[in-house]
């Protein structure tokens, strides 16, 4: 670097961590009132005796209707 270049490079780093000081606090100006907590209720008992139950032919269970329609939706990001 040239010797030139030093002494203003240097001063404007200095002015610049300068002013990352911590000379200015924030003071709140609006007080948030405290809400209530929500409660958590016990999830009920899910009973699936109603639902048609079966087998593949390859032996797996299946829960529900195997004729049921379907829909797939595909979300993708090319970043």
């Amino acid at each position: 670097m040239l010797p030139v270049l030093r002494l203003p490079l240097l001063c404007a780093a200095l002015f610049l961590l300068a002013a990352c000081g911590t000379g200015a606090t924030a003071t709140p100006t609006a007080v948030v009132p405290a809400t209530e907590v929500p409660t958590i209720v016990a999830a009920q008992p899910v009973n699936y005796r109603d639902l048609p139950q079966s087998k593949t032919a390859e032996g797996y269970a299946v829960l529900g209707d195997p004729a049921a329609p379907v829909t797939l939706t595909m979300f993708s990001d090319f970043l």
